[in-house]
């Protein structure tokens, strides 16, 4: 049954707050105490105590000087009524500061956060390999010592990469993704959906226990249906899925469904270059609608001190009429103490963005939230073993510690045809990134280094452009000669010029055919043979003429020779001439 705070109100306050373990001497007097904590933020306290007036040359400030308020020793604060109380903080001390003012006794400040608070303060990059969203949250909060309540989420990342962000934000961002909140509570991180079947135990009602009230419905926000869509590069179209509408609990009347109806806003649509899988897709879907719904009804509740509050726990709300009554979910919780009364605020609803996922970087959606700007440098680690058969080669990229498997751009790609390309191992490569997302990496071109020079040095006239492979294989154009050539190691070549008008083929053994304007020149270094299976025929406009000047001519038929001459035949011969044959017959 819930209960009112009210009941509990009218007992003595008791608070206590204990260092390491030990309750506050008798000598402290505490002034004030304030506890806070929330969705996707670590809870956070401060409290003052007035300090004994001492004399400006004689002041010690020996409480501010002690041990008992030094960073990093551990406090608890308790509050209840007469003397039976609850932990509403438990964490570290992380500051403290002292204020002097005219006529009035020195205060201490001092200023403590959970022990969560360690994962909000550093940019980190790390690499996480075929493991899920809960598994990675698991192992940062492990690797935090921090004790944890995480839900299992399903899918598995091949490669999730956290890039350039705190480990709190990148675990916001990864929850936001799944539809889930993460909150800290008495030294606890939890991940989870957010929602709860257990029935409130407290009920705040206007005009009985009700300090303030502010409660907001808002329509702005609220779509109709979500969508995600992601790019499948195997098929090359999109996949898209479709967000699923939450099981929610909001006070008031009005479902985020129905004011959606009357917005008009249609449906919230999330499209990506990434080839995500569907799975991921309906995630971000799902989550992207939860968030519209949860921005529906939102608001906040003060009321007399009371550590029942929890997040992710749900509060009912009695006296403010058919729009706001019922059972809200609490995202967020605040104790104020001051000058003996405490009052606690809970807050309900969320805003419509990704909160601290968004703060980290707000073009992106969570599912985007762990971004790489700029190009990235890259080395070749492999080229033909992709574990998934998309044709993409392995790179180590040294500012993210860690290797992909990255698409190769090619100047020209289509069905069973393209331009082929591919770096070697070792290669330094440079690297963009689908939507900067780290694990979509595409191989842009490759980098000239003083460990892989390149074939040719830079002129001033820029005139050759060339392409030479790692045996010495050669393509080269010359602007100034206008020449084209095509060239082995061993010294086969075809030059092609304009400004000699020429085709040069030459091969390694000095043989060349050479076309220019004076004809076609063969010159071979040994024999010329012309074979072919049909006939072969030599025909001019001039003369034909052959010579050997170091040898004979022979002319052999199988079945005939004949020589005719239009206008006149001449054999002649500068020794003896010989003319057999089984009859001669001479006209």
């Amino acid at each position: 049954m819930s209960e009112s705070p009210l009941v509990a109100y009218m007992e003595l306050l008791s608070v206590k707050i204990l260092t390491d373990g030990s309750e506050l001497k008798d000598e402290y007097l505490l002034i004030s105490a304030e506890v806070e904590r929330g969705v996707s933020s670590t809870a956070r306290a401060t409290f003052s105590i007035l300090l004994p007036n001492e004399s400006g040359s004689n002041a010690s400030f020996a409480i501010s000087s002690g041990k008992d308020f030094l960073p990093g020793v551990s406090v608890e604060i308790k509050a209840g009524y007469n003397a039976v109380t609850e932990t509403i903080f438990r964490g570290r001390i992380v500051g403290h500061g002292l204020q002097v003012q005219p006529d009035r006794q020195p205060v201490l400040s001092v200023r403590c956060q959970a022990a969560a608070s360690k994962l909000t303060v550093g940019k980190k990059t790390a690499t996480f390999e075929g493991k899920t969203d809960s598994a990675v949250i698991d192992d940062l909060l492990a690797g935090a010592s921090l004790k944890r309540t995480v839900e299992a989420t399903t899918y598995t990342h091949p490669l999730l990469i956290q890039h350039r962000m705190t480990d709190w934000d990148f675990i916001v961002s990864r929850a936001a993704a799944n539809g889930m909140i993460v909150y800290s509570e008495l030294g606890e991180v939890f991940l989870k959906a957010p929602g709860t079947s257990t029935p409130p135990k407290l009920v705040v009602t206007y005009g009985e226990d009700v300090l303030e009230f502010d409660g907001e419905v808002n329509a702005s926000h609220q779509f109709s249906a979500a969508s995600a869509a992601g790019w499948d590069f195997s098929t090359g179209k999109l996949v898209e899925a479709e967000g699923e509408e939450p099981s929610l609990v909001n006070p008031g009347n009005l479902e985020g469904s129905e004011l959606a109806a009357e917005t008009d806003l249609g449906k919230q649509q999330f499209r990506t270059t990434l080839p995500l899988p569907e799975s991921s897709l309906r995630a971000t879907a799902n989550a992207m609608l939860l968030r519209s719904r949860m921005s529906a009804v939102r608001g906040r509740v003060v009321f007399y001190g009371n550590a029942t509050p929890k997040i992710n726990t749900l509060i009912e709300l009695a006296g403010f009429g058919d729009r706001f009554n019922g059972r809200a979910l609490i995202t967020g919780v605040r104790h104020t103490i001051i000058e003996g009364h405490w009052t606690t605020e809970t807050s309900f609803g969320l805003p419509p963005d990704w909160n601290a996922a968004q703060a980290a970087n707000p073009r992106y959606s969570p599912e985007e939230a762990s971004q790489i700007s700029g190009l990235q440098n890259g080395v070749v680690l492999n080229i033909h073993q992709d574990p998934e058969g998309h044709a993409r080669i392995h790179v180590n990229i040294p500012a993210l510690d860690t290797a992909v498997w990255a698409r190769q751009s090619m100047l020209f790609a289509t069905q069973g045809a393209g331009a082929f390309f591919l770096p070697d191992i070792g290669d330094e490569v440079l690297l963009g990134f689908l939507a900067d997302d780290p694990r979509f990496a595409v191989v842009l071109g490759s980098l000239p280094g003083p460990g892989h020079k390149s074939a040719y040095s830079a002129e001033e006239t820029n005139k050759i452009k060339a392409l030479t492979t790692r045996s010495g294989l050669h393509l080269e154009f010359n602007d100034d000669e206008r020449t084209f050539s095509i060239a082995t190691p061993a010294g086969n070549s075809l030059v092609l010029s304009e400004d000699k008008s020429s085709v040069v083929l030459t091969d390694e053994n000095g043989n060349t055919v050479k076309l220019d304007n004076d004809g076609i020149t063969l010159t071979s270094t040994k024999d010329i043979v012309l074979k072919a299976s049909g006939k072969i025929s030599l025909k001019a406009d001039q003369n034909i003429e052959a010579t050997s000047s170091g040898g004979d001519i022979s002319l052999e038929g199988s079945i005939g020779i004949q020589v005719k001459g239009g206008a006149s035949a001449e054999l002649s011969s500068g020794g003896n001439t010989i003319i057999e044959g089984a009859m001669v017959m001479i006209n």
